[in-house]
């Protein structure tokens, strides 16, 4: 699976909105979290969590993507945020691992203890990192995660609703076909979950419009796409 949404979805205005109605009210107070995976078959595997750790710890450093380079002396300067009040963090399928802001941009999630020993490049240079899931904190029930296959982490007090709009905004994903097969493991993942319900209405709605559009003289490829859901 390509994972190209960096240069393309995560600049969308799309993902304002989302960030506005759904992220940002829950940062403050986020109980538990979704943690989404990239499984050898290709599928994305979403997971409720308790918490995340990145080499070993719970707070990152934040450096803005769009920076040419971050020096040695700028690191105390970087901004450093808890995980699980961090809003959404997306994997780019190379390793590297980015927060997404309000306005679309991101910033490149560094670990907190990582020695900043020589100048980097936030979009590029790479850096050594660990994704550990923490299912059951009483249990200590944690497990790794390869960077590589990290897709997605977001703490909410409701983590499968806010999950969920991020599954339906079409901006947060390069085409069609890469929403539906993220739609496809979410279902496939959260079988049971209330959430589900909401998803079928919002297909079946995007299905219905698409018809009656095209039958009042709509575009035919509307309708086309409408019909791979």
């Amino acid at each position: 699976m390509s994972h190209t949404f960096l240069s393309t979805a995560l600049k969308s205005a799309s993902v304002l909105v989302l960030w506005s109605a759904i992220f940002l009210p829950a940062r403050a107070e986020a109980q538990s979290a979704l943690v989404g995976k990239v499984m050898p078959d290709g599928r994305i595997k979403f997971d409720r969590v308790n918490d995340l750790m990145i080499n070993d710890n719970r707070k990152v450093k934040l450096a803005p993507e769009n920076l040419q380079r971050v020096e040695p002396s700028d690191s105390k300067s970087l901004a450093r945020v808890e995980l699980n009040r961090a809003g959404l963090l997306r994997g780019d399928g190379k390793g590297r691992i980015y927060r997404v802001n309000p306005d679309g941009s991101t910033d490149r999630v560094i670990p907190e203890n990582f020695p900043l020993k020589f100048s980097i490049q936030p979009a590029t240079s790479p850096i050594p990192v660990t994704v550990t899931v923490v299912k059951d904190k009483k249990s200590k029930d944690e497990s790794e995660i390869s960077a590589r296959d990290f897709y997605f982490y977001l703490a909410d007090p409701e983590p499968e609703r806010a999950a969920l709009q991020f599954v339906l905004s079409p901006g947060n994903f390069p085409d069609l076909a890469g929403q539906l097969h993220v739609m496809e493991g979410f279902a496939a993942s959260l079988s049971g979950s209330p959430v589900l319900a909401d998803l079928r209405r919002n297909l079946y709605g995007r299905l219905t419009d698409a018809s009656s559009a095209y039958d009042a003289g709509g575009p035919y490829l509307s309708l086309l796409e409408a019909q791979k859901i």
